[in-house]
């Protein structure tokens, strides 16, 4: 039997991480990693997210 949804609340605090599996590489190159950062610093006014680090 699958879980619950969660309820969405919009003042918690999520903890989101964006990985791979060990055998893939998740970004082709260095400029391809600064084009995810870049973009995902673009839309966080869009989305309404605070971010207290990037790595």
């Amino acid at each position: 039997m699958p879980r619950m949804a969660r309820e969405k609340s919009y003042d918690s605090i999520y903890h989101i991480m964006v990985k791979s599996i060990s055998e893939v590489n998740l970004f082709k190159d260095d400029d391809d990693k600064i084009n995810y950062i870049n973009f995902i610093k673009k839309h966080r006014n869009n989305l309404n997210l605070l971010f207290i680090h990037i790595v």
